[in-house]
């Protein structure tokens, strides 16, 4: 027997979870289909009730009776649907929400429509509500916010697909009426990327699901190359650098210490034995030209130019300009 299946009626009944299907099939191949599948009697026999059931008996060709209902209107079906679905415990508080704002939906527009239509209509909308509230166990206010959750969702399963609408109803993710609303008039990118999240189970809630994606944070970047070593004792450029100029300091001091007393030892010179006083200030000065010399040559880092007047210039090469420093003279 083959059985007609309405997408609108279908999409009113919460699919079962993995687990619930795999123990419906187990039972069904065990016991049979025991339950009788509801259909809507003189219309192509439409499911209103036992949609999964009927799946898995033609697949697995299990046999399975049927039990017909008859309504005279379409809205009367859907109804049916919905309350069955309502009496149920099994159901999300998510799905038991929409179904009953979709109830009162469909009664209120048998009572006149919308709520701007009159007073009169006004109080069979309330009258409605309270029916409906007492016959769940809940207040008034509760069936009107229902309501607009389920125009919510609708909204959301129309903007964004039926799939994310079952992972709301299913309580897979947490959404508020206003949360819906904000999803379902989103900009299509912003509806693109919440259906891939929730799709993926990336997000609890769909408000989570709509925030911009962080972007990872840059790369960092590269450090710039460890600065040339002086010579080859693995010691960088601004340690050595002070060392250098300690070493000057030390030179410079000596060196103003020796034009000091330059004088006064050839001022010895005219007395007796100034022969030899004058030997040892020309050695003296020899031996400052000789440590300028070695300088010169043993350090490519460091060249000092000399200049008449016993003025010194050091240049440090290999270093870039801004690190050279000011090209300082120093007068002996």
């Amino acid at each position: 027997m083959e059985l007609t299946v309405d997408r609108e009626f279908s999409t009113l009944i919460p699919p079962p979870t993995p687990a619930e299907l795999a123990a419906l099939l187990e039972s069904l191949q065990a016991e049979g289909c025991r339950e009788k599948i509801v259909v809507w009697a003189n219309h192509n026999d439409i499911i209103l009730d036992g949609h999964t059931r009927y799946r898995l008996c033609a697949e697995h060709e299990i046999p399975f009776q049927t039990r017909a209902l008859a309504f005279a209107t379409r809205d009367e079906a859907r109804n049916w649907i919905i309350n069955n679905q309502l009496s149920r415990r099994n159901i999300s508080d998510e799905t038991r929400s929409y179904l009953m704002g979709k109830v009162y939906r469909e009664v209120k527009g048998e009572h006149g429509g919308d709520r701007n239509s009159g007073s009169s209509a006004q109080l069979a909308h309330l009258k409605t509500a309270d029916e409906i509230a007492a016959k769940h166990g809940v207040n008034q206010a509760t069936v009107r916010r229902a309501e607009k959750y389920a125009d919510a969702v609708d909204a959301v399963a129309e903007a964004v697909g039926e799939e994310i609408k079952e992972a709301i109803l299913e309580g897979a993710v947490k959404a508020t009426t206003a949360d819906l609303k904000a999803l379902a008039e989103a900009p299509a990118a912003v509806r693109k990327q919440a259906a891939k999240r929730i799709k993926a189970g990336e997000v609890k809630s769909v408000k989570e699901a709509m925030k911009a994606e962080e972007k990872p944070d840059p790369e960092p970047e590269p450090e710039p190359p460890p600065p040339k070593l002086l010579d080859g004792e693995n010691k960088p450029v601004p340690d050595k650098l002070a060392d250098v100029f300690e070493a000057r300091k030390e030179f410079e001091a000596a060196g103003r210490k020796i034009s000091l007393l330059l004088p006064e030892l050839r001022k010895l010179a005219n007395g007796p034995g100034g022969e030899y006083f004058n030997r040892e200030a020309d050695a003296v000065i020899r031996d400052l030209k000789a440590l300028r010399y070695r300088i010169t040559a043993n350090g490519p880092h460091a060249v000092v130019d000399r200049k008449p007047g016993w003025v010194s210039l050091i240049v440090w090469k290999g270093l870039p300009p801004e690190q050279q420093g000011a090209k300082q003279e120093h007068a002996f």
